[in-house]
């Protein structure tokens, strides 16, 4: 062979190496990428494990609690229709209105189906027990009581005395006035007050 063909045959293999060499470091190239694109999904596959489980177990238990409160809520219910004897419409009624009373009253629905149970309890008209709900629950929130002994007060007031909403406001106001200015809680008043309502009638005590 002369060395002129033999000159050619090198410059042949020489381009044909340098095509071979430039798909390598193509295929170099993409080896890479792909390594890079799973280890980009791995970290999103444990960012959204992650993700799912620091969202869901807070979701979960808000899901559980509102579940709770709405539950709470029924059973409240049910225990005023048994005592003011309404129907299922009437007490359907009164839910939605309590509900409503939520927007405008600093006591939560279930606190206040409760004062609505104590108060048919002690013998207030269902006629009246919207009224009565809101009078106790802003006399309660006054007073520092819980729902159900805000309800019983309230309520064992009026019985004793003869009170109407107006009369048992009134003596709520007075209430106040003097925890403001004396040593004794309106908690205190209040439970005194209910003890000698009683013996205050029998001497005409207004």
């Amino acid at each position: 062979m002369s060395i002129a063909a033999l000159q050619i045959q090198i410059e042949a293999l020489d381009r044909a190496s340098g095509g071979i060499r430039k798909i390598a470091g193509e295929i170099e190239k993409l080896e890479k990428f792909s390594s890079n694109a799973t280890k980009v999904g791995e970290n999103l596959q444990k960012v959204g494990q992650g993700l799912t489980r620091n969202v869901t177990l807070p979701v979960a238990a808000g899901l559980g609690l509102a579940a709770k409160t709405a539950i709470d809520f029924e059973e409240s219910m049910a225990d005023a229709a048994k005592t003011l004897g309404t129907n299922q419409e009437q007490t359907r009624a009164l839910g939605q209105d309590l509900l409503a009373m939520t927007r405008t009253l600093p006591m939560s629905a279930n606190g206040l189906a409760q004062i609505a149970a104590a108060g048919g309890q002690l013998g207030i008209a269902a006629g009246d027990i919207q009224g009565f709900v809101e009078v106790t629950a802003k006399m309660g929130t006054a007073f520092d009581m819980s729902a159900d002994q805000a309800g019983d007060s309230i309520a064992k007031l009026m019985n004793v005395y003869g009170l109407n909403l107006e009369g048992v406001t009134s003596m709520g106001d007075a209430v106040n006035h003097i925890s403001n200015n004396s040593a004794a809680s309106a908690g205190q008043i209040v439970e005194a007050a209910t003890r000698i309502g009683g013996t205050a009638r029998q001497f005409g005590l207004a």
